[in-house]
């Protein structure tokens, strides 16, 4: 994640959007990621 969001800052065009799209995608990750955890470790799932 860091190195991807590290090459985002690199390749801007210094409007942001690619920053702003690469956070989005980050975000997007922990939260499928938290989603998808914790049924993993519950045995009522």
């Amino acid at each position: 994640m860091q190195y991807y969001l590290e090459a985002a800052v690199l390749e801007d065009s210094g409007d942001g959007s690619l920053i702003r799209a690469a956070l989005s995608d980050v975000a997007r990750g922990l939260d499928l990621r938290l989603r998808i955890e914790p049924a993993l470790h519950d045995p009522a799932a």
